[in-house]
Formats: structure tokens, sequence, C-alpha cells
């Protein structure tokens, strides 16, 4: 019997998640990831040396437009909390609290251009959240961006280890490759229902 390319999707994420000690460190990270925060991830791994030498045009684009960015739970309120709970907002509403965050984001320089990638329905961002966040914090009005196109993905990708047994699985049209972030998380929270934390069964 065929299996459905749900539940298949969903049997390749299970291994991979289960399959090495890297993958099963990382069920918690999937499970954590919040509803908002869905829209924004790429669906693949990259090596960031090969993505920062890529020459890419610089363009530039009004914070009116990068201003979304600050609303992305991309960072952890501190050192032993929770992933994905804090966003460039709650930095800027008490700079005292995340006074960590904060310096990185007062440190940060501006001449480098911040990396997105288009999604279907979205410009997202690759690196540069705090400088988005210091432009906002000093007033800069626009900011240098540079677009990876999806040309050249592939050769931007991990291709071993755990985060390259989950670029393995990634589909080849954009639609569907968004799919996979959403089947992790439900894969992953899954394990976490079934098994106590650090339990989880080798595969």
């Amino acid at each position: 019997m065929t299996m459905s390319p749900t539940l298949a999707l969903e049997d390749r994420c299970r291994r991979a998640l289960l399959g090495s000690e890297e993958g099963r460190r990382h069920v918690a990270f999937f499970a954590a990831i919040p509803d908002m925060l869905l829209p924004w991830i790429v669906p693949f791994w990259w090596h960031r040396d090969r993505l920062f030498a890529l020459e890419l045009p610089i363009l530039h684009r009004q914070m009116t437009e990068l201003r979304p960015f600050l609303s992305v739970p991309t960072w952890r309120a501190g050192r032993n909390a929770g992933l994905f709970q804090l966003t460039g907002w709650d930095i800027l509403a008490n700079r005292e609290k995340h006074a960590d965050h904060w310096q990185r984001t007062m440190a940060a320089d501006l001449r480098y251009p911040l990396t997105c990638y288009q999604l279907p329905d979205r410009l997202t961002l690759l690196d540069g959240y705090h400088r988005t966040l210091t432009a906002e914090a000093t007033g800069v009005e626009s900011l240098p961006i540079v677009i990876v196109p999806p040309e050249m993905v592939d050769d931007l990708l991990i291709r071993d280890g755990f985060l390259g047994e989950l670029n393995a699985i990634r589909a080849s049209a954009i639609d569907r490759d968004q799919d996979r972030i959403p089947t992790l998380r439900r894969v992953a929270q899954k394990l976490r229902a079934e098994h106590p934390e650090g339990t989880f069964p080798d595969w």
C-alpha cells in the first residue's frame, strides 16, 4: 500500500530526528517553533561562509518594508530561557532587561547589507536581525540588502549530518517546500509527548 505524501513526509522527518544524536537534540528545537514564526522560516539549511561569499547586487529597502522583521520571535530571552520568545520590539521596549541583545544591537555595523530570501508570500531574513533593530532604534530610514536567488540555494546547502538529511528531504517546488517545517514541528511535538526528554529511541 502506497503511503500518502503527508505520511511519507512525516515518516522521513521522524527518521531524520531519530536517526542520530544530533537529530534527537533538535527535537526540542522544532517542537518549540511558534505559529507566528512558521511563515518566516526558510525551508533549507546553509553554510554561512558560502552565503556570505556570494556576490549579489546591493539593493536598498525602506524600514517600512523591513520593520516586520522586528516582530519575528527569533531569540531567547536569556541564556536558560525557552526558544523563540523574544522579538526586536521586546528588546527595544526593555533594553536593560535584555542588555546582551541591546549591546549586540548597538555594536551592529549598518554598512553590511541584510541577507534576505524571497519566500512565495514575503521577504524573509537570513542574516541581519540585530542590524534591523539598530536601524529602528537610531532612526535610520533605509538599509542595504541582498536577496539570495532560488537558483543559488543548491550551492549553499549543507550536505552532511542531520541538517544535510533535512536538506535531502527538501521538495523541489517552493510551495511544497514550505510544508516541511510544520511537519518537522508536528513530528517533534509528537515525540516529546510520547517520550520523556532524553529517552527518544534510536531509529
